[in-house]
C-alpha cells in the first residue's frame, strides 16, 4: 500500500522544501521505497535542491499528457527517486490536461511512500497536494505570523480530510525563537514532531545541490531529520 504526504506550509520561507527533500531521504536510508514530487507546480524548485540537470521529462510534461508519470521519475546518487518539476517551464494552469490527484494513481503500488513538496499557502496549488495526501506535514517557523498562518493550514488539510500527524519548527534555536516549543504546541494544538536547528550545513549542502542527510549525515540538522524519519515509520 502506498502513502502519500504532503509536506505544506503557510507561508514561504519556512524550509518546507528543504524538510521535504531530507525526510525522503531519511526516509531512503531507513529502508523505504520512496519517491519525491515537486507538487509545487508554479514555482519548483526539487530540483535546484538536489542538483539535478535539465533533464528530458518532468511533471509538467506529465500534466500536459505528453508522458505517463513513470517516465518522469530519475534516481539522485543517495538513492531517492525524484519527479521533478520543469525548473524553466513557465507552466499556467490553463494548460492542465491532467489534474494532480489522478496522476498519481499512477504510481500507486508502486513505491512505499510519496511526499509531495506542496506549493506554500493555502490556495489552489497548495490544496491539490493536500487533497491528493492521506496525511499532511505542516512547516512552520516560531513567529507568530508563520504559525497563524500555519494554524490555517492545518484547518484546511483536515476539512480536506488529510490527517495532521504534528508540525515541524524549523530554523529552530534558542537565540532565534520567539516562542517556546510548549508555546508553539498549544498554539497550533498539534504535537511537534521535530524542531530542526539553524544549521549553516544546510546551506552548504544547497549549494554542492544535495541535501544535508546526505552531504553531512552527522550535522545537528540532519541527526533531527533522521529522528523524525524514524519516529514517523515506527509509528506507522
Amino acid at each position: 500500500m502506498t502513502k502519500f504526504i504532503a509536506i505544506a506550509s503557510g507561508k514561504g520561507g519556512t524550509g518546507k522544501t528543504t524538510t521535504a527533500v531530507n525526510l525522503a531521504v531519511a526516509f531512503n536510508d531507513l529502508g523505504k521505497d520512496v519517491i519525491l514530487l515537486d507538487a509545487n507546480i508554479t514555482t519548483p524548485h526539487i530540483a535546484l535542491h538536489l542538483g539535478l540537470p535539465e533533464v528530458p521529462t518532468t511533471l509538467h510534461d506529465v500534466m500536459r499528457g505528453r508522458a505517463h508519470i513513470t517516465e518522469a521519475t530519475y534516481l539522485h546518487p543517495s538513492g531517492l527517486k525524484v519527479i521533478p518539476g520543469g525548473i524553466d517551464d513557465l507552466f499556467d494552469a490553463g494548460e492542465r490536461r491532467n489534474e494532480l490527484g489522478a496522476l498519481l494513481l499512477g504510481l500507486y503500488g508502486k513505491t512505499d511512500l510519496v511526499i509531495l513538496d506542496a506549493a506554500a499557502g493555502i490556495g489552489a496549488e497548495a490544496m491539490e497536494a493536500i487533497n491528493a495526501s492521506d496525511e499532511t506535514i505542516i512547516v512552520t517557523n516560531s513567529d507568530l505570523s508563520s504559525l497563524s498562518d500555519a494554524l490555517r493550514t492545518i484547518r484546511v488539510a483536515e476539512e480536506a480530510g488529510s490527517v495532521v500527524p504534528g508540525i515541524i519548527v524549523n530554523k529552530a534555536s534558542k537565540n532565534n525563537m520567539d516562542l517556546s516549543l510548549e508555546d508553539i504546541q498549544s498554539i497550533l494544538g498539534k504535537r511537534i514532531i521535530a524542531a530542526i536547528p539553524e544549521d549553516l550545513k544546510i546551506r552548504k549542502s544547497l549549494s554542492l545541490g544535495h541535501p544535508v542527510v546526505y552531504t553531512y549525515p552527522s550535522s545537528s540538522s540532519a541527526k533531527e531529520f533522521r529522528k523524525l524519519a524514524k519516529l514517523l515509520n515506527d509509528e506507522e
